[in-house]
């Protein structure tokens, strides 16, 4: 299926069909999800880093989202970052500024708004791998800190 797709759309997988045929888990339509996701990039690199992304469903990812918008204090995001520290960062920082993306687009006032904004620019700096999720623990101390 995933080969029909992308002969059909001539798409550039960059060696990646093996990855994503694992990562899907035999769900054709996530396949297809990961699929759409690499079709923006434009290097091999670039779309294996794209698939090692965290799932943007992740329970612990949305629940820091949540504390970001919330507003939580260093000792719950702790507990948070030690359920995700074995994720790629520069996923979570993407799932963080997607999320936080939707939340200022739908923000029903100017408060709501700023603050989703806030976070976008905190988490707007790309992570590097060798960094592991210290990256994200800066991130964090400049919304919760500032």
């Amino acid at each position: 299926m995933l080969t029909k797709v992308i002969k059909s759309e001539g798409m550039k997988v960059y060696d990646c069909l093996e990855m994503i045929a694992a990562q899907s888990d035999g769900s054709p339509r996530r396949a297809l999800t990961y699929l759409a996701a690499i079709a923006g990039c434009s290097n091999s690199q670039e779309a294996r880093e794209v698939l090692r992304m965290p799932d943007a469903e992740s329970k612990e990812i949305i629940d820091l989202c949540r504390l970001l918008q919330g507003g939580g204090n260093w000792k719950q995001f702790s507990r948070i970052l030690m359920a995700i520290q074995d994720q790629n960062a520069e996923g979570i920082r993407i799932v963080v500024v997607r999320y936080f993306n939707k939340v200022a687009l739908s923000a029903r006032c100017d408060k709501d708004a700023g603050r989703a904004l806030e976070i976008i620019d905190a988490f707007s700096e790309p992570c590097n791998s060798n960094d592991g999720i210290a990256p994200i623990l800066m991130a964090i101390g400049r919304v919760l800190f500032a």
